[in-house]
């Protein structure tokens, strides 16, 4: 949090919680809005850390139920499993068995961006 006081903008002047540019005057260039206090920051990611907005990233991969397939609405069939290290998930990829893209039981690591919110959703975790 900064050092220099600012005001409750919640409290005092109805602001709802979030991240902002900071109104003229403000030593820092934004503010994280909370509803108990307000904290000035240099850069628009240290404010969204500062109120908790930001995600861990996770690393995705897929085991294949019928090899890779896809079903009539084009998302892929598997279980998506999602990981907190490139190498963890990569470990997990190598310890597949099938060597054959169209053999059940097939791994492959995934981007984030090709899975759908719906397939991100069913995670399954490895423990």
């Amino acid at each position: 949090m900064s050092q220099i006081p600012y005001p409750n903008l919640a409290a005092d002047f109805g602001w709802r919680p979030g991240v902002y540019r900071a109104p003229v005057g403000y030593q820092h260039p934004w503010v994280a809005v909370s509803a108990t206090e307000t904290s000035g920051h240099w850069t628009r990611a240290e404010a969204r850390r500062a109120l908790g907005l930001v995600r861990p990233r996770r690393w995705y991969a897929i085991a294949y139920t019928y090899g890779v397939a896809c079903d009539e609405d084009g998302e892929l069939i598997g279980a998506v499993v999602a990981f907190d290290s490139r190498a963890e998930r990569d470990a997990w990829v190598a310890e597949g068995t099938e060597p054959y893209r169209t053999r059940p039981g097939y791994r492959e690591a995934v981007l984030a961006r090709s899975l759908t919110r719906r397939q991100k959703e069913v995670v399954h975790g490895t423990d």
